[in-house]
Parts: structure tokens; C-alpha cells; sequence
């Protein structure tokens, strides 16, 4: 299976990379890397009728316009995104077709994380191992326009760090274009660099899972603008249904923060810059979790531009573990969780993936 293969040859950089000591262990966790960027590319982004939205970035492609025949103009009259129809309409320009839509928002989406990833992690192999688990099968192979948009936004990061508003709001401003959910992350710029008490995170928390089983999302519903993202959803079956605080989806949302909490004084160390900036986003998104709890649809988009840096979190633990032993558990457990979770994906939206086709091999291209 396609998938499988896919998630073995991910599995190979965590344990890779426990022993990349040596110059012949870095030369083998770049080959396999390599490797399997190529592989990622390939199968995400030449896939044909498989993913959650392709029918409908399918149907938004062949509706749009050249470039310089009213892409501006359809772009506000249509669903989408500026930046998206702009893309469509340079390849409608040079007479591309569909497919290459969806291999330029593979590779830029695996451009970008990977170098966000290769920034910040600690230890490459998980983070990227828990990246492809996560994002890649969760994101990039359905929601392309959300997936691009939570990288350019994970990539600000970089000058929330340098403290450089003008190119944050810049960049976020590119990430909205294709996806507006990414204004979410916009006030991060001004607390992303505070380093707040334990027990403040610890009541912050707490406040949201107050707010949240309180109902107090059914107050703010009434004050929300009908075109509020995801607002059409709520009352749906899917969309709208309430989220159990025990769940597998809101326990994966929870965890990080509860990691970053109880290794606090390893998290937030006073000259460790990124590590304070990643531990308050997955805080940030605990607690919208929480409040959001009563419609899966805000969890699943107001979230994610802060959840985004999990995989950083589950990176990091492996330089606070000292011992050598301990190390290795906690790789074994990236990569079961990692799998675990395609695994349940897979399943829970099995028409979504299966059967697997590719563009390759059609007898022409769409």
C-alpha cells in the first residue's frame, strides 16, 4: 500500500537521526530525506480524485481565469482566495492543467515546513517524521489552500523571533490571501515572546475549558458575522457536531501544552528564544480547543496555525531526556503515535483516500 510506504520511509529518519553522529549517519538521513520529500511530492501532489476537497479545487481550477483576464475580479466574487486564483491563472496562462495546482501547492508546502522544521526542531527526524503524519496525510492531501497558508504562517515565526513586525504582518498577510483563517495567528506577534508563569498557563487553560463547557461559543455566535469562517457550518452533523474532551483529536490537541507544562523550566528557558515562541503556540491552541470544544469546525481552522508547532514540541523532548534508553522510548512513541493517527485518518475518512490514483498513471491528464 501506497501509504504504508510512505509512513515506513519516514519512520527511518527518528531513527536515523538517533545515531547521525557519524558523517556516514548525516549522509544517510539526508539520502532518505531526500528520498522522501521526492516520494511526498509524487504522491501528494500527482494525486487524482483522492483527498477531501479535490473535486472541489478540481471544479474552483477549471472555473478560474487566465492571468490577466479578471482574476481579481473572480477571486472576489468566487471561494477561494487571491493568491490561489493568481496561481491557477499562471498555469492556466502557460496552458498547464490541473495537476500541476495541486504539485505546486505540494511542493511549496513541503518547501516551506521543511525549512521552518529544519530551523527550529531539535532533532529533524521526528519533528518531520510527525509533520508528514500530521500535516502532510491530515492537510496538505486534502485542504491544500489551508495547508499552504499554516505553513507561510509557521514560517512568521521567524520574525516574531527577529522582531520584525513589518515583515510578520507582510507574510501573514501572503497567508491570508490564501486562506483567511491564518489572521487567527496575527495577534501572536505581541505575546509570542513573553514568557509567562506555570501556573498562569495552568489557569489560562483552565479558563478555556471553563468557557468551553459553559457554552459560552453559543454567546459569541450571535455577535459573529454571517461570513465568519466556518460560521455556515455550525448545527451541522459533521461540522457543527461538539467535540468530547476525551477524544483522540482533542487529547492530540491537548498534549503538547500539557508536555510544554510539565517541563516548563526546560521549555522556557531565558535565552531560548524559539522554544518560549513554539511552547505558547501549542498553549494558544490548547486553549481554542477548548473553547471551540461544541463545533469541530472551529477547532479544526481556528487551531491549526498555532497547533502547527507540536511537532517542534515532540522534537524537543528529546533534549531534555538525558538518558539514552528514555531517548529511544520516546522516539518508539513519535513514531507509534504518528502511525496511530494515519492509521485512525485512513480509516475515518477511508472514501476520502482510497482507491489511490495518480496522474501518472491515467491514460491523460485533467
Amino acid at each position: 500500500m501506497i501509504y504504508v510506504f510512505l509512513v515506513s520511509i519516514g519512520g527511518l529518519l527518528p531513527l536515523v537521526d538517533l545515531g547521525r553522529r557519524r558523517p556516514e549517519g548525516i549522509f544517510l538521513s539526508k539520502y532518505i530525506f531526500c528520498w522522501l520529500l521526492l516520494f511526498m511530492a509524487v504522491i501528494g501532489g500527482l494525486r487524482y480524485n483522492v483527498g477531501a476537497d479535490f473535486s472541489g479545487y478540481l471544479r474552483m481550477y477549471q472555473s478560474a481565469p487566465a492571468l490577466f483576464n479578471g482574476v481579481i475580479r473572480h477571486s472576489q466574487q468566487a471561494h477561494g482566495g487571491l493568491a490561489f486564483y493568481f496561481i491557477a491563472g499562471v498555469i492556466k496562462l502557460v496552458g498547464g492543467q490541473a495537476w500541476l495546482l495541486f504539485l505546486t501547492f505540494t511542493i511549496a508546502s513541503l518547501s516551506i515546513n521543511s525549512l521552518v522544521i529544519r530551523r527550529y526542531a531539535k532533532n529533524f527526524g521526528v519533528a518531520f517524521f510527525l509533520y508528514l503524519c500530521f500535516s502532510f496525510f491530515g492537510r496538505d492531501m486534502g485542504q491544500i489552500r489551508q495547508g499552504l497558508a499554516t505553513a507561510i504562517s509557521f514560517y512568521s515565526i521567524y520574525y516574531i523571533e527577529k522582531q520584525n513586525p513589518l515583515r510578520f504582518t507582510l507574510t501573514l498577510i501572503i497567508a491570508s490571501l490564501f486562506h483567511p483563517v491564518s489572521i487567527v495567528f496575527a495577534p501572536f506577534y505581541f505575546f509570542g515572546r513573553v514568557a509567562a508563569k506555570r501556573y498562569q498557563y495552568v489557569l489560562f487553560l483552565i479558563a478555556g475549558l471553563i468557557m468551553g463547557q459553559f457554552g459560552v461559543l453559543d454567546s459569541l455566535i450571535a455577535y459573529l458575522p454571517g461570513d465568519f469562517i466556518g460560521i455556515g457550518y455550525v448545527g451541522s452533523i459533521r461540522y457543527g457536531a461538539s467535540v468530547s474532551i476525551f477524544s483522540a483529536s482533542m487529547i492530540r490537541r491537548l498534549l503538547p501544552a500539557i508536555l510544554v507544562l510539565l517541563f516548563y523550566d526546560k521549555f522556557f528557558k531565558t535565552r531560548d528564544l524559539p522554544s518560549i515562541i513554539t511552547s505558547n503556540m501549542v498553549i494558544i491552541g490548547a486553549f481554542l480547543s477548548l473553547i471551540f470544544i461544541d463545533v469541530a469546525i472551529f477547532i479544526e481552522r481556528l487551531v491549526v496555525p498555532y497547533l502547527v508547532a507540536e511537532v517542534i514540541i515532540f522534537s524537543n523532548m528529546l533534549t531534555i531526556i538525558n538518558n539514552k534508553y528514555w531517548k529511544t522510548l520516546w522516539v518508539v512513541f513519535c513514531l507509534l503515535y504518528g502511525a496511530y493517527f494515519v492509521y485512525n485518518l485512513l480509516n475515518g475518512r477511508h472514501g476520502d483516500f482510497f482507491p489511490y490514483n495518480n496522474v501518472i498513471l491515467e491514460s491523460q491528464f485533467f
